[in-house]
């Protein structure tokens, strides 16, 4: 750095400019809010303890919380052992003759053995309001006349009409009643409770169409190459590593590619606008009698409407030219960031199992959920069948009620808190990659250790606070459907006061989401409680706002891309194999059930992928910036694919020298010295 005199610097000048030179070179921060904000509003700094990396002396967080979560999960094995005590899912499913008479009803001798409804009247047309509880369906309609059954009001005989008897019936005598029709069809036994009748005529257009006959071979063609399903998954591993590398080596590329086709894109879009104005202006509209084809309302609101276009679209490009150059080290640090995920999920392979554990945790959840879901609502009192229908519909009240939202609230928090506990051993094992990577053991186990020992609590309130969020809109949904239903107006008005809330929830949901997300985070850096992590992780990213908001946007665009790059290709390779290879296209029927196949688990093994490299993007991201604070503006610990960047950046700043003058008052980026500045350039 070098130092030019245009005046005599005396001795107290020198002091005080040592002094103010100090203070410049804290403010040269990475975010200019660093350099104008007091200390209140930057937030407290980051904990200097993080020089070494993640805490390591840690104590358990958000003690009550987890002792909360633990008391409600003991609730829920209660609710559902209510269920299962007091619950009966066939009430569900019991079905009722017109008069009410519950078929198969064990307390009833008349009924007992008469478990099956059926209806008596399909043609000439179908009246499902027709029932009758029989003993048996009948599954075939050969030689049968007459069926074993209860009669009722409406069906006072189960025996087949003679041919005869319809060629002299009207369907008016059969809607007044003149004349009762009972039909004998072929059914299939559904539940133990339902006569399902058979359509021959459909029956025959599958068999025409070879549906049945298709889905026998698709399933055999899945039998006959499961070992080619395992090679295309396989082959999806090894794309999806490939993809990491192409993320790390071309990131740089793709993002300024975007950029500038964004950019150059919005332009022509300007310029065609532009254009299309300019024809339209200049064009003559007059006919040569005088008069005119197109209205000159019409005519001015085109042209209006072309300019506006115009001036919309090269604003946008100017904007977003001028905001690359603003931001242009800020896009470097972010494609930085992008590259040491990639490297991220290269060398810790173990994370990427992670994913599929938590999935597999949250379909045990819904499985579960969902059976204790029917024996809880089936604890309700039967009510007698609504007209038309021939089965009950339970009675919800207020023990009812209370339970079932309990339940569903159950399901909300336990879901969040396995995602939860995904996101913070996927954050911890980055954390400790970042700033341990030649020590690191097991990065992956450690996390989990030290999620299910430490932080249960600090997982449980976050899951909390977005469980509450996700009920209440449901519970505003269920307000929406019951306002309706007791007369509310359906008009523009109150469609308008609705989408607008609904849409408030939705985006708070997602603030939410995010801030739990970076709070998780700080959780897994610094050990500390729920509150305490979400505090500092909400002043990190005010601090770096638009880094922060540069690396979440293009980590979801990759995420997405990378999921479709992923799936795309692997599905394609297999389908060249098994179409083009003689021996093996020889095998199959149709490629149709394979190709579904590929595509579902390459889709899967993407999405592995990019959720480690989306949550691994967004560790570094906050790892980096706290290695910066702990470390006097300095990261000590960052890996190959950030040090490239740090190093260039500190190429440029030692070019930068500092120009001590009182002739530069128009310049930026200084600072007053007793009428003088100090002003920062380049060379």
């Amino acid at each position: 750095m070098c130092i030019r005199d245009r005046r005599r610097v005396h001795g107290e000048e020198l002091v005080q400019y040592n002094l103010i030179q100090n203070k410049l070179q804290k403010h040269m921060a990475l975010n200019d809010f660093n350099k104008y904000a007091s200390e209140d509003e930057k937030g407290p700094p980051s904990d200097p303890k993080l020089k070494d990396g993640p805490i390591a002396e840690r104590s358990c967080t958000d003690i009550l919380c987890c002792l909360l979560f633990i008391v409600f999960f003991f609730g829920m094995f209660y609710v559902a052992a209510f269920a299962y005590n007091k619950g009966d899912p066939m009430k569900l499913a019991t079905p009722f003759d017109p008069d009410a008479n519950a078929c198969g009803n064990s307390t009833d001798d008349n009924y007992r053995d008469y478990k099956y409804i059926y209806f008596a009247q399909l043609t000439p047309y179908p009246n499902l309001k027709r029932t009758v509880c029989v003993k048996e369906c009948p599954t075939t309609a050969e030689n049968v006349t007459e069926l074993s059954c209860k009669t009722n009001s409406l069906v006072k005989s189960c025996k087949q009409n003679e041919e005869e008897e319809w060629q002299a019936t009207t369907i008016a005598q059969i809607e007044l009643g003149e004349y009762e029709v009972f039909n004998i069809y072929e059914t299939t036994p559904v539940l133990g409770v339902l006569c399902l009748p058979r359509s021959q005529d459909l029956e025959k257009q599958m068999k025409q169409s070879q549906s049945v006959d298709n889905l026998s071979r698709y399933l055999r063609d899945i039998k006959e190459l499961w070992w080619m399903i395992a090679a295309v998954a396989a082959f999806a591993v090894l794309f999806g590593l490939f993809t990491m590398l192409v993320l790390k080596l071309c990131i740089g590329v793709i993002v300024w590619l975007v950029i500038i086709t964004f950019i150059l894109g919005t332009t022509a879009l300007g310029a065609l606008f532009y254009q299309k104005y300019a024809k339209y202006n200049e064009q003559n509209v007059e006919s040569q009698d005088g008069s005119s084809n197109v209205d000159e309302d019409t005519k001015k609101t085109n042209k209006e409407a072309f300019m506006g276009l115009f001036i919309f679209f090269w604003a946008v490009a100017a904007i977003s030219f001028l905001l690359v150059c603003c931001f242009f080290n800020r896009i470097r640090l972010v494609i930085a960031i992008l590259k040491a995920a990639a490297d991220f999920v290269k060398d810790v392979c173990s994370a990427l199992l992670v994913p599929p554990v938590m999935f597999t945790f949250q379909i045990m959840l819904y499985v579960s959920w969902l059976i204790t879901l029917v024996y809880l609502y089936s604890t309700g009192e039967q009510k007698r069948p609504q007209e038309g229908w021939p089965f009950a519909s339970i009675e919800v009240d207020q023990r009812l009620e209370g339970q079932l939202a309990y339940h569903l609230f159950g399901l909300l928090w336990i879901n969040a808190f396995i995602i939860a506990l995904g996101q913070f051993i996927l954050a911890s094992s980055a954390g400790i990659w970042y700033f341990m990577r030649q020590q690191m053991n097991s990065p992956v186990r450690t996390s989990v250790f030290r999620a299910l020992r430490y932080h249960m609590g600090s997982l449980a309130f976050g899951s909390l606070i977005l469980a509450i969020v996700q009920f209440i809109r449901i519970t505003f949904e269920y307000i929406k459907k019951k306002s309706y239903a007791m007369g509310v107006p359906e008009n523009a008005v109150t469609k308008f006061i609705f989408k607008c809330m609904k849409c408030c929830l939705a985006c708070f949901e997602r603030f939410i989401k995010f801030i739990n997300t970076q709070a998780y985070i700080q959780v897994a850096l610094t050990g500390k409680s729920f509150c305490s992590s979400a505090i500092a992780a909400f002043y990190l990213i005010f601090r770096n706002t638009v880094v922060f908001g540069m690396t979440h946007g293009l980590s979801i665009i990759f995420v997405f891309v990378g999921k479709l790059f992923i799936t795309v290709i692997p599905t394609i390779a297999g389908f060249l194999v098994i179409t083009q290879v003689e021996d093996i296209s020889k095998r199959i029927s149709s490629p149709i059930s394979l190709c579904i196949c590929f595509a579902f688990i390459s889709y899967a093994i993407g999405s592995l992928f990019m959720q480690v490299w989306g949550m691994a993007s967004e560790t570094i991201l906050q790892a980096y910036l706290v290695d910066i604070e702990v470390n006097a503006n300095v990261a000590t610990n960052c890996p190959a694919s950030l040090q490239e960047f740090v190093d260039k950046n500190k190429k440029i700043k030692d070019k930068t020298c500092l120009l001590y003058t009182s002739d530069a008052a128009d310049d930026l980026l200084c600072v007053d010295l007793g009428g003088r500045r100090i002003i920062k350039k380049k060379k």
